[in-house]
């Protein structure tokens, strides 16, 4: 009976150090799986996030190249559209805008025209016209601002990039972030006050970072506010809460979203002025 007890007591002992064993190894499995996993993990988002770098390092550039071949080009809005509409007949109205716009170009200054295809169908599509030289762009661009023919613009050719990210811009003008948004020779530019410096913007990330600084700036101003209301006399409180509310004007906390192409450019109001 002795030998017996010892041989089960052995073979329990035994038992239990197998089990021990598996579980280690099975602990030391995990750990390893664990390791691996995370490290593949890691190495996965830093390719993810360097390819993700590169793209949007291209796509940049891809824009830049898009917006410089359209340079020497200006969309113009307002041009009435015929059935049996020729290119002759394009390039006659355009140099009409041009004289009512004290603008003196010639036929040969155009080395292209074209109506812009758009989905509205109401109303007439808008002509691209590249000129021949940059300085007779700008120079139709500038007289379209100073002098106001009827319903007939004439703007920068933009991208749809450019043309969504000035749309964004110029929500936040419109709800007081910045004080003015405008596009010029490519570019998109905000001045924040009157005596800003210009600010190239190249996304909408960075029109939702001013967005967002301007918010938290706002509601650190409404607290320091309602903390001095508290341990002023109920007339001081009274008045420092008109003032509050009457400087702190009431912002859209809505996040920027991209604008449709079809809605800039139907839009009469859509001028690249300040």
């Amino acid at each position: 009976m002795a030998s017996e007890e010892m041989i089960m007591k052995r073979l329990d002992e035994l038992q239990l150090t197998l089990q021990n064993t598996v579980e280690n190894a099975k602990n030391d499995l995990m750990k390893e799986i664990t390791s691996r996993v995370s490290k593949l993990e890691r190495e996965t988002k830093e390719e993810f996030n360097t390819l993700n770098t590169i793209i949007e390092h291209l796509q940049q550039r891809i824009h830049g190249l898009e917006q410089h071949t359209r340079k020497p080009e200006v969309i113009v809005v307002g041009i009435a559209e015929r059935e049996d509409e020729e290119e002759e007949d394009l390039i006659s109205e355009i140099i009409e805008v041009a004289g009512k716009l004290q603008v003196k170009l010639g036929e040969k200054e155009i080395s292209g025209i074209h109506r812009l295809p758009t989905r509205i169908k109401s109303t007439a599509r808008p002509v691209i016209v590249r000129l021949t030289s940059y300085r007779m762009k700008t120079m139709l661009v500038k007289k379209s601002k100073e002098i106001r023919l009827n319903g007939i613009y004439i703007n920068e050719h933009m991208t749809q990039k450019s043309r969504e990210i000035l749309a964004a811009a110029r929500e936040l003008r419109d709800g007081g972030y910045i004080k003015f948004a405008w596009f010029r020779d490519g570019k998109v530019l905000i001045r924040e006050d009157e005596r800003g410096r210009a600010i190239l913007v190249s996304g909408l990330e960075e029109l939702n970072a001013i967005k967002l600084k301007m918010d938290q700036m706002e509601v650190q101003i409404g607290q320091v506010g309602e903390n001095q209301s508290v341990n002023r006399e109920p007339e001081g409180r009274r008045n420092m809460t008109t003032v509050g509310k009457k400087t702190q004007p009431h912002r859209n906390t809505k996040k920027i979203q991209p604008q449709t192409l079809d809605r800039f450019i139907a839009a009469p109001n859509t001028r690249s002025r300040k």
